[in-house]
C-alpha cells in the first residue's frame, strides 16, 4: 500500500469531494486516472513533480498533461516554483 491509497482512502471516508480523493489517489500516475480532464489532480501531480527533491523521483506524466494540452505550461509553472523557492530564501 502506498503513501497515495492510503490518503485517499482515509479522505474518502472523511466525505471530502471525488475530486480530492481522486488528486491524492493519482497524483504520481495521474493518467491512470479513469476522468481526465483538468481538475485538483493536476495541480497535486505537478507540484508533487515539482518538490521531491531527488531527480529520479520528479517525474511528470507527459501524457496526460499533452492529453490536456498543459504540456507547454509545464516551463512557465517551473519558473513560478523556482521564483517562489528563492523568495523563502531556499535557492
Amino acid at each position: 500500500t502506498t503513501h497515495a491509497e492510503v490518503g485517499a482512502y482515509v479522505l474518502g471516508t472523511w466525505g471530502l469531494p471525488a475530486s480530492v480523493v481522486e488528486a491524492v489517489a493519482f497524483h504520481h500516475y495521474p493518467s491512470l486516472c479513469p476522468l481526465n480532464s483538468y481538475s485538483p489532480l493536476t495541480a497535486v501531480h505537478v507540484a508533487s513533480a515539482f518538490v521531491h527533491e531527488d531527480p529520479t523521483e520528479r517525474q511528470l506524466d507527459s501524457q496526460y498533461l499533452m492529453a490536456l494540452g498543459l504540456l507547454e505550461k509545464v516551463p512557465l509553472w517551473n519558473e513560478m516554483y523556482q521564483n517562489l523557492q528563492v523568495e523563502k530564501g531556499k535557492l
